[in-house]
């Protein structure tokens, strides 16, 4: 670690877009708020449905990305991947929201 408090990344579709799975996984990125107090960041990477989409996202989403946009998850793999302080990601799975048939992204 490079000194500063270790991040954990939450991976999925976020409210104010309406998903269960958006739903949820603010849920969890607040309970895990409370459960791990100040000792660890908690940040979101928001999949938007297109790069038209112009969601009004609270504070901590840090990252937006096109969830059909190979190039944008590559990308956002990469800021992970760089980020010492990252020690972890929480991904939501449902079929339809990564992008391609059945959410199965081809690479």
């Amino acid at each position: 670690m490079s000194g500063t408090k270790p991040k954990i990344v939450f991976l999925s579709t976020y409210p104010p877009r309406e998903c269960g799975i958006a739903t949820f996984t603010q849920d969890l990125f607040h309970s895990c708020q409370k459960i791990l107090g100040s000792g660890i960041i908690c940040k979101v990477a928001a999949m938007n449905l297109s790069p038209l989409d112009t969601y009004k996202y609270p504070a901590e989403v840090e990252w937006e990305i096109d969830q059909n946009s190979n190039k944008d998850y590559l990308k956002l793999a990469q800021v992970i991947n760089d980020d010492v302080n990252i020690s972890g990601v929480i991904l939501q799975h449902e079929y339809g929201i990564f992008g391609g048939v059945d959410g199965e992204k081809k690479y």
